[in-house]
């Protein structure tokens, strides 16, 4: 999972020149063996949450740079183990 917040700059630059963000993500995850499953806008602590599944950490930190923009404050990357996993 992947979360971020953005800059009151940012989200300006978001506002006034409005972009698909899901739709550039998505090839640029799916080049590194990843896959996109979701992206939401947020209200809340995070502006932004994708759901990426990816094949290794890799992986992961390319599917989230490809996500994230110059203008951000901060993100973090948490990865997710499903319960079978977890039992292993």
């Amino acid at each position: 999972m992947f979360q971020a917040r953005y800059t009151a700059k940012a989200i300006k630059a978001m506002v006034d020149t409005p972009q698909d963000r899901e739709a550039a993500a998505r090839p640029l995850i799916e080049s590194v063996g990843g896959k996109l499953h979701h992206l939401f806008f947020s209200f809340g602590a995070e502006d932004i949450v994708a759901l990426i599944e990816a094949p290794d950490d890799n992986a992961m930190a390319a599917g989230a740079m490809a996500v994230e923009t110059p203008l951000e404050e901060e993100h973090r990357d948490a990865p997710g183990v499903s319960p079978r996993e977890r039992l292993g």
